[in-house]
């Protein structure tokens, strides 16, 4: 909705850094050949060591008012997007899980494999790959050192001269920033827990048992219903049955009792 009020008006020139940014560390990171990753941080520190050079010397650019404000619109952008994506993270979980109470309920090699792993401790839930994207989002943000680094970086920006011209619901956003990202991480990581535990209590205390035989029933129940409707068929009541119920509908609203 957000986005709706109030639309991305032209390509922002913070939007394409951040791109060449993931972009530039994604080629870093996967690159196997140490010659090339040498001479990639061999780069940087040259180009760090340049840049110390012109601090000292005075020589160095501050960013523009309307190209700081634009870098915080974009970040609180990015940042509004976060809880959908939990929100995906949890939807998925949460159809995981029925899929493992399914599997646990199926009296076949596969549910029996699923329903040893789950009496033998194995927490099925947190070997997915939803769950070990929110913990490694969840430890990240906890980590001291990377939350003080984000803490110390919003109050100073927050404190730079162009923040004043910031409207107020973004100031309070850029403020608040941390602290829901922790928020929003830790609802969905109890949410995880929870739903683990509740797996394996429903193994171990042998609900699964009772699931299976109520399933077992309504299928034979089924069965039992398709061989009778072969016989009788249901029929609407007969035009004649109608003065009988009336008559048995009058006497009940006489003498309830």
């Amino acid at each position: 909705m957000s986005g709706v009020e109030s639309p991305q008006r032209a390509a922002s020139a913070s939007r394409l850094g951040s791109i060449a940014s993931n972009l530039v560390a994604l080629q870093h990171d996967s690159d196997p050949n140490s010659a090339t990753r040498l001479a990639l941080l061999e780069a940087e520190r040259d180009a760090i060591e340049l840049r110390i050079a012109e601090v000292r010397a005075g020589d160095f650019a501050v960013l523009d008012p309307d190209t700081a404000k634009e870098r915080v619109a974009e970040t609180l952008s990015l940042a509004q997007e976060v809880p959908a994506d939990f929100a995906r993270v949890r939807s998925t979980i949460e159809g995981l899980s029925r899929e493992l109470r399914a599997k646990i309920l199926d009296d076949t090699a596969e549910g029996g494999a699923t329903l040893g792993n789950v009496f033998r401790g194995v927490d099925l839930l947190a070997e997915s790959e939803a769950r070990r994207s929110v913990n490694g989002f969840y430890d990240l943000i906890l980590d001291a050192e990377q939350s003080t680094r984000l803490q110390e970086a919003i109050t100073a920006i927050l404190s730079r001269d162009f923040a004043a011209d910031l409207p107020q619901q973004a100031r309070t956003e850029l403020r608040t920033l941390l602290s829901r990202l922790e928020d929003e991480a830790a609802t969905v990581r109890q949410t995880m827990l929870l739903l683990s535990r509740s797996l394996r209590h429903f193994v171990l205390s042998r609900q699964y048992e009772v699931h299976r035989r109520l399933g077992q029933l309504i299928q034979r129940c089924q069965s039992l219903a398709v061989q009778v409707s072969a016989q009788h068929r249901p029929e609407p009541a007969r035009a004649s049955d109608t003065p009988i119920l009336r008559n048995e509908s009058r006497q009940q609203t006489k003498n309830p009792l």
